[in-house]
């Protein structure tokens, strides 16, 4: 378990203090008495004490509580113990603003790819969002889920990680576009393009060309693929300085999702 070997989701202990306790060969939650040797027996005490709310909402699979711990950049560690639950999200819109009308919903979950598109089969995105235990965007802080709110008039949210806000303790800034040429995530060319071009490929479905809604769904299913793709790499240098073996999950690649694509 990824959870298992983070302390910084204690609270008072910051990412440092959790590099300075693996360094001393405290690995995982289980040998946490070895914390004694480099932290004061105050601190020690603490972390202890801690402990047992810790398990408690890992079993109750509360994400809540590790989200409002974990600082920003370590927040993925949360991905591993809830794969089924996750749900990587994209929307498209009618325009570049929060108030245009929501037109295709691109989401991954549990190995599947699954577009809600306007005029089609929108609503049973409602069927998923119960089934959300956590939401992964880009942005979707200030643009996806305020539109989703607001659509389906929607009062509370999942628990929510913006990799807009997890890639800048690594350096990755700008818009995902320019995220992904960085980390040499390749597009191909139909599914190159920005939100202006989602906004033209939306109008020219709605006068009757059905390629351009194929189109769109390929842009839209990149950008959610590239969003676990970004995942994994950020999942991996949270643990910088780890020094035992990490689960399988922290070796994510692109490739690994070029998935089909079901309605």
């Amino acid at each position: 378990m990824m959870l298992t070997r983070s302390f910084c989701c204690f609270r008072g202990l910051s990412a440092g203090a959790e590099r300075k306790l693996w360094r001393a060969g405290c690995l995982t939650w289980e040998q946490l008495p070895l914390a004694g040797r480099i932290l004061s027996p105050r601190k020690a005490l603490d972390l202890t004490r801690q402990l047992p709310e810790l398990k408690s909402a890992l079993k109750g699979r509360v994400a809540d509580c590790f989200l409002k711990r974990l600082p920003v950049g370590h927040r993925l560690r949360i991905w591993p113990e809830f794969t089924e639950g996750a749900a990587f999200l994209d929307v498209e819109t009618t325009g570049l603003g929060r108030r245009d009308e929501l037109t295709v919903i691109g989401l991954w979950q549990a190995g599947r790819m699954r577009h809600f598109i306007r005029g089609q089969n929108l609503c049973e995105f409602l069927e998923v969002w119960r089934k959300i235990e956590v939401l992964v965007t880009f942005n979707g802080t200030r643009f996806d889920l305020p539109v989703l709110m607001r659509t389906f008039g929607l009062t509370c949210p999942p628990p929510h990680i913006d990799l807009m806000f997890e890639s800048k303790p690594y350096g990755y800034s700008g818009g995902l576009k320019s995220i992904e040429r960085s980390l040499g995530i390749r597009r191909e060319a139909d599914e190159a393009g920005d939100g202006g071009d989602a906004v033209s490929l939306w109008r020219s479905h709605e006068k009757g060309d059905t390629a351009s809604l194929a189109r769109l769904i390929r842009y839209n299913t990149r950008d959610v693929l590239s969003l676990v793709a970004l995942s994994g790499i950020l999942l991996k240098r949270s643990f910088d300085g780890y020094p035992g073996p990490l689960p399988d999950s922290c070796s994510l690649t692109t490739e690994s999702f070029r998935l089909t694509t079901t309605g």
